[in-house]
């Protein structure tokens, strides 16, 4: 008999045995899929630092595991009672029966639990950068959720920060986006080479009083026009009895130049749309 309950106690250490070893390959790294677009392609492409290549571009990120455990009820008294009654045959029935004996003591010893460890996705965070002449754009992902297809529209940005540095009356590093967005050949083109040809007319006329004050009145000369275009073109919809196109022209206009008498025709327009459609 005692040959017997050996055999059994050697049973249950091989049953557990492979179940240890593969709990040893919980919570390793998976992969999941991204692609990446720019407008243009040709955008280099750094992950975390790293380039990885151009766009379009397919490829994957890593996704961390997270090690998690729960505790689980389970019954050892029909091992045990079993080993009690039956000896070594009492035991392997308890092996068969889905309860071994090393976790069936474990058992009595916690207050009848065992813990389970199990496997889940961590929250993985990737810093995505992608570039194109002096135009930059950046974004994070975290979790699956997130992974997928990152565009980047690199025109439409450099359009933007040539619209903000001509705010700013940065005439030159304004010039310098929008020929970005002129060589990229996308969004925005028309405007872009518009505007450049402004600055240029501006940047080519000779010089006749003195540098500084001679720049601020370019640059409020400039200003000026580009309200007067907007502020003509919100009259031409305003005729036309199209208020709510009209209410953003002149909106516009007062982003180049704040003119009171601009700000009246805005209000009266705003309120004849607000009457159109409440009718």
């Amino acid at each position: 008999m005692a040959q017997f309950e050996g055999t059994a106690l050697f049973l249950s250490l091989l049953i557990a045995f492979p179940a240890i070893i593969h709990a040893e390959a919980f919570c390793k790294e998976t992969s999941g899929d991204i692609r990446i677009e720019s407008t243009p392609d040709g955008a280099t492409i750094l992950i975390d630092g790293i380039k990885v290549g151009e766009t379009p571009y397919s490829g994957s990120v890593s996704i961390e595991k997270t090690e998690l455990i729960k505790t689980e009820r389970h019954n050892p008294i029909a091992s045990v009672m079993g080993g009690a009654l039956f000896g070594g045959l009492g035991a392997v029935i308890g092996l068969l029966s889905g309860n071994p004996i090393a976790e069936t003591v474990e058992g009595i010893k916690s207050g009848a639990t065992k813990d389970i460890r199990y496997c889940v996705d961590k929250e993985t965070q990737h810093t995505i950068k992608i570039e194109k002449s002096s135009v930059t754009y950046i974004t994070e992902v975290s979790g699956i959720k997130d992974f997928g297809l990152v565009t980047a529209n690199l025109s439409a940005i450099a359009f933007k920060l040539g619209e903000e540095a001509l705010t700013e009356e940065n005439l030159s590093e304004a010039k310098d986006y929008l020929t970005v967005v002129d060589n990229f050949g996308a969004e925005k083109l028309e405007e872009a080479r518009e505007l450049i040809q402004k600055i240029e007319t501006i940047q080519n006329e000779p010089v006749k009083i003195d540098q500084e004050k001679k720049r601020q009145e370019e640059i409020a000369a400039f200003k000026q026009k580009l309200h007067d275009e907007d502020f003509a073109r919100g009259m031409s919809l305003f005729k036309q009895g199209r208020f709510y196109p009209a209410v953003k022209a002149f909106r516009k206009a007062l982003e180049h130049k704040d003119i009171p008498a601009t700000r009246t025709v805005l209000t009266r327009t705003i309120n004849r749309h607000k009457e159109t459609t409440l009718r």
